[in-house]
């Protein structure tokens, strides 16, 4: 075997004769070489608290900064586009009603990586409440109310909260389905049926 003290170790292809039955064979060797590296740990990454939104199918994230390392968004499961995806603080479009998309904020530094995942729902938006025409009756305190039914969503009890709020203000002893024509809610000014069709708003 020959070889020259000035040849890069890489190029050296030192060839080994080997003569058998009368026929010349040459190998070849190299010289292999590989590098070590440690890479810096990232930063943990962090996707923020999981989002809820009623008919708007838009969010913004609220991933953190990476102080080491690269940080990149993807979806994991459900509909969207991400408008950036390596911006932490993104938006997300196309989100679908009813549905959930998680998306996962991953961080990584070469062979370090760190990642967390959120959650984005969208809710379908719930049917427009519709307490019924105004009532009076004489001398009758029964009443039967005509709400719409929720084809979305779910309704509290309109008949409840009318009659807790009542309780509540003026009659603590007063027996639920006596609901007196005469009653009213000075506090707020409201007769007991505008104080449905108030709290009715508020759900």
């Amino acid at each position: 075997m020959h070889h020259s003290g000035q040849q890069p170790l890489r190029e050296l292809q030192p060839a080994v004769q080997q003569y058998s039955a009368g026929r010349s064979e040459q190998y070849m060797f190299r010289i292999g070489m590989m590098s070590l590296t440690n890479d810096a740990a990232v930063t943990v990454a962090a996707a923020g608290t999981d989002q809820s939104q009623c008919a708007t199918s838009t969010f913004t994230l609220a991933g953190n900064t990476a102080l080491v390392g690269t940080g990149a968004w993807s979806i994991v499961s459900g509909a969207g586009s991400i408008t950036d995806a390596a911006s932490p603080t993104s938006t997300v479009t196309g989100v679908t009603a009813g549905q959930t998309t998680v998306l996962r904020w991953t961080i990584t530094n070469g062979a370090c990586s760190s990642q967390d995942d959120v959650s984005l729902v969208n809710y379908v938006a719930v049917t427009v409440p519709d307490a019924g025409v105004d009532q009076a009756q004489c001398a009758t305190s029964t009443f039967t109310l005509a709400g719409n039914t929720a084809v979305t969503g779910t309704g509290p009890g309109l008949l409840q909260v009318a009659q807790d709020l009542l309780q509540m203000l003026h009659h603590p002893q007063q027996p639920l389905l006596e609901l007196q024509p005469e009653l009213h809610l000075y506090s707020a000014g409201l007769s007991p049926m505008e104080a449905v069709q108030a709290m009715m708003k508020c759900h």
